[in-house]
């Protein structure tokens, strides 16, 4: 016979196994739920959840300003990495997103000042190789796709100049241990660091490296517009061809520009600099000096050292059995040189000997 105690005690252990049952499955709710929230906020590569964040988003980042997660302090020479001041084309108001590409090598293309930086390299490098410095290093060389031990020989070979328009780029910020790319405008100004196809590869005030635009469809801008910033006036840098040196716009110190133009090596940061003018004008004046030296030496004599004329050096033998005694030497120099005539006659414009 069941009693009560045991009808209780029953009850009491089918509430201790529902009680088990809802507790256990709350518990792989709980871990789904956790599980979930690890996929959303990890799951994927690091590129694919810097697209995802703001996808289609075009991010405007004016000249000196770092902007979001910046790999490095600024490595900009103070005074050059400032928006230019020149009065641009606003557009025709159109908001849609048009990027004009421009060979990296078109001269005058980048902007700045003859015989100064506009970056400081070795800032870079050492920054990016200091032991505690590494996971940057292998998400910046990552980007570059270069070996970590080769980011001081990249970054040497790379050249400081400043942007002169409005550029197109895909940046890259810094977040725990990975690069996340994200597309931009860079202010015309904006000092970077471009390297031998002329192609900006790293952007100076925030050491972000720095890759060619992609396309973006029904893109929006975001951040505020600088003063002639136009959606329809964009630039983007392509590599066309290897150089050696770049013909550079200077930048005046009111941060405008005019038609003076430098020859920068690639890979320098300035010591090696060249006015553009002076190089053509010892082109020119060569040129002009080799072809005119010949007249100077036969048709322009100097004159004779005393007013009196010479006589000539010394009278030309008759030949010693020459049958025609009526011969005669003339001279069309005035005794320089010295022709002989058979007819006894000089011609026109010569004179016989003076006696």
């Amino acid at each position: 016979m069941t009693t009560r105690a045991d009808a209780d005690t029953g009850d009491d252990d089918d509430r201790k196994r529902r009680a088990l049952w809802w507790l256990l499955g709350g518990l792989v709710v709980v871990a789904v739920l956790l599980i979930g929230g690890l996929v959303v906020l990890g799951g994927g590569d690091g590129e694919e959840e810097a697209e995802a964040i703001g996808v289609n988003e075009i991010f405007l980042q004016p000249a000196g300003e770092a902007g979001p997660d910046p790999f490095s302090p600024s490595i900009a020479i103070a005074s050059q990495d400032e928006g230019l001041r020149d009065e641009r084309d606003a557009g025709d108001g159109d908001d849609a997103v048009e990027v004009a590409s421009v060979p990296g090598s078109r001269p005058g293309l980048y902007g700045g000042t003859e015989n100064q930086s506009t970056c400081d390299r070795e800032q870079l490098v050492d920054f990016l190789t200091a032991p505690e410095n590494l996971a940057k290093a292998e998400a910046w060389a990552g980007v570059q796709d270069i070996p970590v031990n080769k980011i001081p020989e990249y970054i040497g070979g790379l050249t400081p100049l400043r942007l002169r328009f409005d550029t197109r780029v895909t940046n890259h910020g810094f977040r725990p241990n990975q690069a996340t790319p994200y597309q931009a405008v860079l202010e015309a100004g904006t000092a970077v660091l471009v390297d031998k196809y002329g192609v900006p590869r790293a952007r100076c005030a925030c050491g972000n490296p720095l890759l060619e635009p992609t396309a973006q469809t029904n893109a929006t801008f975001t951040g505020t517009p600088w003063d002639g910033f136009s959606p329809s006036k964009l630039k983007v840098m392509t590599s066309t061809q290897v150089l050696s040196e770049f013909i550079v716009t200077t930048i005046k110190a009111d941060q405008t520009t005019g038609t003076k133009k430098f020859k920068k090596p690639v890979g320098t940061d300035g010591e090696e600099d060249a006015p553009l003018e002076t190089a053509t004008t010892t082109t020119t004046t060569s040129t002009t000096t080799t072809t005119a030296a010949p007249p100077t030496t036969t048709t322009a004599p100097t004159p004779p050292p005393t007013p009196a004329p010479a006589p000539p050096p010394t009278p030309p033998p008759a030949p010693p059995t020459t049958p025609a005694p009526q011969g005669i030497y003339c001279s069309p120099d005035q005794g320089i040189t010295w022709d002989f005539y058979p007819s006894g006659v000089c011609p026109p414009g010569t004179e016989p000997p003076r006696a």
